[in-house]
């Protein structure tokens, strides 16, 4: 964390509850996809600086939605084939 960091913040009740636990959770999930989906030693993921694992979980979150696409397209020409 850094010292610009918000100190505080609410939660989705808006009770104001401390910054601190919510980012870390947050740096945890990111560590634990990038460690599921690619394949990197958790270590290795702990060393990188926080934008080399925004630049990964963009790089992810392309990857997922140009394969969703290509799925649909495939459905597609798919159903269309049997209509034949």
């Amino acid at each position: 964390m850094s010292f610009l960091d918000p100190q505080w913040t609410k939660d989705k009740d808006g009770k104001i509850i401390p910054f601190g636990p919510v980012r870390y959770k947050q740096i945890t999930k990111e560590i634990y996809y990038i460690t599921k989906n690619l394949h990197i030693p958790y270590s290795d993921v702990m060393s990188m600086t926080p934008r080399e694992r925004s630049y990964l979980l963009e790089f992810m979150s392309e990857d997922a939605k140009k394969n969703s696409e290509l799925l649909e397209n495939a459905k597609q020409v798919t159903g269309q084939s049997n209509k034949y």
